[in-house]
């Protein structure tokens, strides 16, 4: 890759040809999965909203991951909800103006903007 024109136009673009990203969507979906095992880190079902409370959180509707993850089949089922919770996925996009599909990835990136909202 690194011997591609592709890789020699970008490297030598200001910023490396990015020019937009918000710091809480960089992280890959699989890091923020990895963090719900912290037992610092809660999660909101109705919210869909995640919250880190190193000294605990005693809000409505706030459970921790890792007690969530026991009422599932499985460690990895959880960890699927959560990532399904995080991506857009095509079927969400497919029949959605832009303006829609915009609305529907805000409610997904305040769902990890939350992220280290550290209370």
């Amino acid at each position: 890759m690194r011997n591609s024109r592709l890789y020699s136009v970008l490297d030598a673009m200001p910023k490396g040809g990015l020019h937009h990203l918000h710091t809480t969507a960089a992280p890959s979906v699989e890091c923020y999965v990895r963090l719900t095992y912290d037992p610092a880190v809660y999660f909101n079902e109705r919210e869909k909203v995640f919250k880190v409370a190193p000294k605990g959180l005693d809000e409505d509707g706030y459970v921790r991951c890792v007690d969530m993850r026991r009422f599932y089949s499985s460690p990895e089922a959880y960890d699927q909800k959560i990532r399904d919770y995080i991506r857009m996925t095509p079927q969400q996009c497919a029949s959605k103006e832009e303006n829609s599909v915009w609305q529907h990835f805000q409610h997904k990136f305040t769902l990890i903007n939350g992220k280290p909202s550290i209370s």
